[in-house]
């Protein structure tokens, strides 16, 4: 599956990142300088420096080319329309006791500390993170 995230800052670039782990994803840019040197140096050195891009992440500052070639698709940061309510949010990673890692992204409307026990509710294909008690 192709997926297109539209805004290649902070959020658009840590999508971009969870979704290569599993399918090819066409990451859309503003600028074509920014684009270039993310494709150049597989980092987003301006926004998300450190976090390594793997090669199923493509930067392109093509929207229609990225929209058409993308199954899926999702915008970020300042790609999303003024329209849209803005609110706080958090992405958590978690390790579950089997082992496995997810994350999820959601209001930061609860404050959490590392290491706090917490309960994963899920409802078809959304999940929130509460604390445990």
């Amino acid at each position: 599956m192709k997926i297109a995230v539209l805004g290649a800052g902070a959020w658009g670039t840590a999508l971009a990142v969870a979704a290569a782990a599993r399918h090819d994803v066409l990451l859309w840019a503003r600028s074509a300088d920014q684009a270039a040197a993310i494709g150049r140096e597989r980092v987003n050195g301006r926004y998300l420096p450190g976090f390594r891009l793997n090669p199923a992440v493509q930067p392109t500052t093509d929207l229609a080319g990225a929209v058409i070639g993308a199954t899926v698709g999702g915008a970020a940061g300042g790609a999303i329309g003024k329209d849209v309510n803005a609110k706080e949010g958090m992405e958590l990673v978690l390790r579950m006791e089997s082992g496995e890692v997810i994350a999820v992204v959601q209001e930061a409307d609860i404050a959490f500390v590392p290491g706090q026990k917490i309960r994963v509710i899920t409802r078809g294909r959304v999940s929130r993170v509460v604390p445990a008690n």
